[in-house]
């Protein structure tokens, strides 16, 4: 059996497939590229599969879809996808897809985080070489990326305009709440961001700040240099985002996740109805900085935390299948499909 696998950078639903298909040797042959004739193809992008002809082609997904909006791409002989869930078929379907055309085995990527997560070396590993403290609680800051809203689509950190993308008063607020609660930061930009600012992370001026900033640890994480999010996920307790289909695997996690209300613009979009109401049960919702400010201190010393059967509930609609399984799922899966 021959299997193509494209768009398997680290850390993604591809290179999680990868990864299983080499160690099991299910196929005879694995590649990651070719324009030959492949009885499997795995994709998070339709675009790469573009004249590569295959038996099977499925979409393995980007990320989790939080916001549902996956459609199918027939015109690049996509027929089949992987879901999360069941409630992210149904979101699918919604959207076009067969509901015989998608396969509810997981996320493969959550195997890695999984197995990364019983692992204690990988969290000591990402804090020790960003030069952090293993014993300080994390704060981990990744929001989602949008042209509409540049830089993340909330008015915290980043405005609405590109003519004045950061509030450095704010930052400046979060890195005294750091250095008071005693905590590292993670700052995680979304890789389109670096592409926003002509290669740097931030802009100067942030940056000029975050290097003089001597009293708390500060990582940033180049995503688009280092893709892979799981150990940054492993080395984290607590997430701070806006709607980033990163707060799905931290969900997975079951570690605490503050959320920061978006920009006005972003408000009247469909992603934002399809899931402003869930973040209510997978953590807390800030409206402004004092309110991010008070739930962080309350987090850290141990006086709040999401009530269980919420989350649990959330757990359940987006990562109920976070066993270690799911590419063992998605290839019994192949296996019926070829031999049937």
């Amino acid at each position: 059996m021959k299997i193509f696998f494209a768009g398997a950078h680290d850390g993604s639903n591809t290179d999680a497939l990868l990864k299983y298909c080499g160690h099991h040797r299910l196929g005879d042959e694995c590649y990651t590229f070719g324009h030959e004739s492949f009885d499997v193809v795995f994709t998070n992008n339709g675009r790469l599969v573009e004249g590569v002809p295959g038996r099977l082609k499925i979409n393995t997904q980007h990320g989790n879809l939080f916001l549902g909006d996956t459609r199918p791409e027939p015109q690049y002989g996509i027929n089949l996808a992987l879901a999360a869930s069941e409630s992210e078929k149904a979101m699918m379907v919604g959207n076009g897809y067969r509901s015989q055309d998608v396969w509810v085995t997981g996320q493969p990527r959550t195997d890695l985080l999984h197995k990364a997560v019983q692992d204690y070396s990988v969290r000591v590993k990402y804090l020790e070489s960003a030069g952090m403290d293993v014993a300080k609680p994390t704060i981990l800051y990744a929001p989602t990326y949008s042209r509409q809203a540049f830089g993340g689509g909330h008015k915290l950190f980043f405005a609405s305009s590109t003519n004045e993308i950061c509030d450095k008063n704010t930052m400046m607020s979060l890195l005294q709440l750091c250095d008071s609660l005693n905590c590292n930061l993670i700052i995680r930009m979304h890789k389109y961001i670096k592409r926003e600012y002509q290669g740097h992370l931030l802009p100067h001026y942030l940056q000029d700040l975050l290097n003089t900033w001597s009293d708390v640890n500060i990582d940033i994480h180049d995503n688009e240099m280092y893709p892979d999010s799981i150990p940054v996920l492993v080395a984290s307790d607590i997430l701070i985002t806006d709607f980033s289909s990163i707060a799905a695997d931290f969900l997975a996690l079951d570690r605490e996740i503050v959320f920061i209300d978006p920009q006005p613009e972003w408000q009247y979009t469909d992603k934002w109805h399809a899931v402003k109401d869930d973040r209510e049960g997978m953590g807390f919702v800030c409206k402004d900085y004092q309110t991010l400010h008070t739930r962080l201190v309350e987090i850290v010393y141990g006086r709040l935390s999401t009530f269980p059967a919420r989350r649990q509930a959330m757990r359940e609609k987006y990562q109920p299948l976070f066993d270690g399984k799911c590419c063992e799922r998605v290839f019994n899966a192949v296996m019926d499909r070829v031999n049937g």
